[in-house]
C-alpha cells in the first residue's frame, strides 16, 4: 500500500497514462490472471505497473509467466524489482525460485535492500546472481573458492599475517567486481540534511537472583553436560528466553500469571526493571518509544508493567487494517501514545514509526539485520527529532554471545560493502565466540571489558553520562555505534618479509598426516570421542578412488539434515530458510573433515552456523545436535 502511495504521488505527474494496479491476496482470483495479461502485454506508450506480494508471486507463479501463450510470444516484464531484496538471499527457497521463473532474458532486474546479506557472503552471491542472471560471480563454489573462504578466514583474531593479506586482496577484488552493478546510499553520508543524528547504546543488565539461581541449575544445561541429552540448543532457547523473564520459563504458564501486581513481575528480572526506569525516565522528558521484543509472552509482560500508560501494539496477530490504523493513530502529530510495543519479526518491516524518537530492542536476535530493521522504523525520511536506540542485554549470558555473534556477522558486511574503514575490531577469536553456556560473575561483562578498553563508557544518547550507568540491575553501558569505527586491520602492519613471499601457508604440506583422536560408540556419528587411539589418515587421491570414496561418504551422511536456530516459538518469528539437501551433506562432510584434521573450533563454527536456519523435524535436530555437544564437550565449552 505505501509503494502504491509513491507511485501515484510521482508516476502519475510525469508519466503519462501510466497504470497502477495492486495485486494481492484480496484480489479476486479471476480478476489476477487479466490484469497480469494485460500489463505484461502493454504498449509502451501506456505502461502498467503491478505491485504485489512474494507471496502471490510463490503461490501463482504461472500467472505471472502466461504459460497459455506461446513460447515465441509469452510475455515478458520489461522490469522485475524486488523490494526488500534480501528475502531471496537464500537461492533454494521457494520464493526465490519463482522470482527468477517470472523473470526472461529480456527482463532487466533490479534489487532494493538496506541488508545486502545477513549471515554470510552466500547470501550476497544469490542476491546478484539473480541480478545479473548468474554472468557475474559464477557458481557458488567458485564465489566460495574465490572470495567467501579467503575473506571469511582473514577476519579471525588468530589469522596468520598471510591469511589477512589475502583477505584483504579477495576484498578488494570483490569489491571492484561489485561496483558497477552495486548502487549503496547510507543515510548517514547521503542524507545528511534529512535525517538527524542517531546513536545506538548497548546497556548491559544484570540478572535477578531468581534468574540468577534458575540460570546456574538449568537442568537442560545439566543434562547436555552429563550427557543425557545430546540437545544444546534446547538449553541455549531455554537460558535465552529466562535472560527476559522467568515467566518465559515457567512450564505452568498462563496469561493470570501477568496479572500479578507490577512490582513482582519488575523484581523477577533485573532487565525488566531497567526497562521500566528507562521509560519512565524517558516519558518524562516528553521522548515517546517504539519498544520490540522477540516474544509475544514478553510483551505481554511488557505491556502489564507499563500499564496505565497509553499503549498500541502490533505483533503478529494483529490484522493488516488495524496495523495501519494503529500507525497512523501513533504518527498524528499531537498523539498521546507514549510507546508503542512491537514484535521483533512481525514490525521489523514495512511500516514507518516516524512519531518514536527512542528504540528500545528489550531481547537481540541471532541475526543483526533484524533488529537493525526494527529499530529502524523510527529513523527514515520524516524524523525529525534526534534518534537514540538502547540494545538491553544480559550481560555475561547467553545474551552477550548473541550480542557477540552480532558484531561478528555485522563486521563482515562491513567489511565487504564499505571502503571507510568501518569495521569491527578483531575482539574474538573462534573460540570465544562459541562459549554458550558458561555463565559470568555477577557484575562482570567480558564483552563490556573488551569494548571499554578502547571506548569510552556510561556515556547517554547525548555524550554525558547516562543514569542507567548507576541503576542497580545495570552492570555498564557501550555505545553499538563506536565498534564499527575502527579497521579490523592495517594492512602495512602486515607486509610480507621478502624471505617470506614464497613461503606459502602451503609449503610444508605433507600428502599423509597423522593425528590423535579419541575413539568411542559414537565413532558411527562420524567424530571420534572416548579412548586414546592413533588414526592414520590416508589422503584422497585423483581419479576413480576419490570419486568412490566421496560417493561412500556422501551416502554414509544421507541421513543428515539441516536445523533451525534457537529462537522463540512464537509463530510470528519462524523464519524458514531451508538449505538444499546437498549442501547439507556438504557442510556436515566438511564439518567431519575438520574433526579428523584436529581442528574442532572450525567444526563446531560450521555446525552452529546451521542453526541459523529453521525448518526442521525432531529427528533431524537430535543427530546435528548430538555432534555438537561431542565437540563442545571436547573442547570444554560445556
Amino acid at each position: 500500500e505505501s509503494w502504491r502511495r509513491e507511485a501515484v504521488d510521482i508516476l502519475v505527474s510525469c508519466c503519462e497514462g501510466v497504470t497502477i494496479t495492486v495485486l494481492s491476496s484480496s484480489t479476486r482470483k479471476e480478476n489476477r490472471r487479466k490484469l497480469l495479461l494485460e500489463a505484461s502485454t502493454c504498449s509502451k506508450r501506456k505502461p502498467h505497473i503491478i505491485i504485489t506480494t512474494y507471496g502471490l508471486v510463490e503461490s501463482s507463479c504461472e500467472l505471472f509467466i502466461h504459460p497459455d501463450l506461446d513460447s515465441e510470444d509469452r510475455a515478458h516484464w520489461d522490469y522485475v524489482i524486488l523490494d526488500e531484496g534480501h528475502k531471496i538471499k537464500n537461492q533454494n527457497t521457494k520464493t526465490a525460485k519463482k522470482c527468477r521463473e517470472i523473470c526472461t532474458n529480456k527482463t532487466r532486474r533490479l534489487l532494493l535492500t538496506g541488508t545486502p546479506f545477513q549471515n554470510n557472503l552466500k547470501e550476497l552471491w544469490a542476491l546478484f546472481d539473480f541480478v545479473t542472471g548468474g554472468k557475474l560471480l559464477g557458481s557458488l563454489k567458485s564465489f566460495r573458492d574465490r572470495f567467501a573462504d579467503p575473506i571469511e578466514r582473514g577476519r579471525h583474531k588468530d589469522a596468520s599475517a598471510w591469511s589477512i593479506k589475502i583477505a584483504e586482496r579477495a576484498n578488494k577484488e570483490l569489491q571492484d567486481i561489485l561496483q558497477p552493478h552495486f548502487l549503496q546510499r547510507s543515510k548517514k553520508g547521503n542524507l545528511p540534511h534529512k535525517l538527524p543524528t542517531k546513536k545506538e547504546l548497548v546497556i548491559w543488565t544484570k540478572l535477578s537472583p531468581l534468574q540468577r539461581e534458575l540460570y546456574e541449575n538449568c537442568d537442560r544445561v545439566a543434562s547436555v553436560l552429563s550427557g543425557t541429552t545430546s540437545s544444546p540448543l534446547e538449553a541455549i532457547t531455554w537460558l535465552k528466553k529466562l535472560c527476559g523473564h522467568p515467566y518465559l520459563v515457567d512450564k505452568n504458564y498462563d496469561r493470570d500469571q501477568i496479572n500479578r501486581s507490577p512490582e513482582v513481575l519488575i523484581e523477577q528480572s533485573a532487565k525488566l526493571g531497567a526497562l521500566v526506569s528507562l521509560v519512565n525516565r524517558l516519558s518524562k522528558s516528553n521522548h515517546r518509544m517504539l519498544i520490540f521484543s522477540q516474544s509475544t509472552r514478553m510483551l505481554d509482560i511488557i505491556e502489564r508493567v507499563l500499564s496505565p500508560r497509553k499503549l498500541l501494539r502490533i505483533d503478529g496477530s494483529t490484522k493488516e487494517k488495524n496495523r495501519q490504523k494503529n500507525v497512523d493513530k501513533f504518527n498524528e502529530k499531537n498523539s498521546d501514545i507514549v510507546a508503542m510495543i512491537l514484535s521483533t519479526k512481525a514490525a521489523g518491516l514495512g511500516i514507518t514509526l516516524t512519531g518514536a524518537d527512542r528504540a528500545i530492542v528489550y531481547d537481540p536476535s541471532w541475526n543483526p539485520a533484524d533488529d537493525a530493521q526494527a529499530v529502524d522504523r523510527c529513523y527514515r525520511i520524516g524524523q525529525t527529532k534526534s534518534v537514540t536506540v538502547y540494545r538491553l542485554i544480559a550481560a555475561g549470558t547467553v545474551e552477550e554471545r548473541m550480542y557477540e555473534k552480532q558484531v561478528h556477522k555485522d563486521g563482515l558486511k562491513h567489511t565487504v560493502l564499505s571502503n571507510d574503514g568501518r569495521t569491527t575490531r578483531r575482539y574474538f577469536d573462534k573460540t570465544e565466540l562459541r562459549i554458550l553456556f558458561k555463565l559470568s560473575p555477577e557484575g562482570y561483562c567480558g564483552m563490556l571489558e573488551k569494548i571499554n578498553q578502547n571506548i569510552d563508557a556510561n556515556k547517554g544518547g547525548s555524550g554525558k553520562p547516562s543514569f542507567l550507568g548507576s541503576h542497580p540491575s545495570v552492570v555498564g553501558i557501550s555505545s553499538h555505534d563506536d565498534i564499527y569505527n575502527e579497521a579490523v586491520i592495517e594492512l602495512d602492519d602486515f607486509s610480507v618479509h621478502e624471505e617470506d613471499q614464497n613461503k606459502t601457508p602451503f609449503a610444508s604440506y605433507t600428502k599423509s598426516r597423522t593425528i590423535m583422536s579419541d575413539v568411542s560408540n559414537l565413532s558411527q556419528m562420524g567424530f571420534l570421542p572416548g579412548s586414546k587411539e592413533q588414526v592414520h589418515m590416508i589422503p584422497l587421491g585423483n581419479g576413480k578412488n576419490k570419486t568412490r570414496q566421496m560417493r561412500e561418504l556422501a551416502k554414509e551422511q544421507k541421513h543428515i539434515f539441516n536445523f533451525g536456530e534457537c529462537g522463540d516459538n512464537d509463530k510470528e518469528n519462524i523464519a524458514p530458510i531451508p538449505f538444499s539437501f546437498k549442501r547439507r551433506q556438504t557442510i556436515v562432510q566438511n564439518a567431519d573433515i575438520l574433526v579428523q584434521d584436529g581442528n574442532l573450533e572450525g567444526a563446531a563454527g560450521l555446525l552452529l552456523d546451521l542453526v541459523d536456519t529453521n525448518n526442521l523435524k525432531a529427528d533431524e535436530k537430535l543427530k546435528i545436535h548430538t555432534k555438537i555437544a561431542i565437540i563442545t564437550r571436547r573442547l570444554g565449552w560445556i
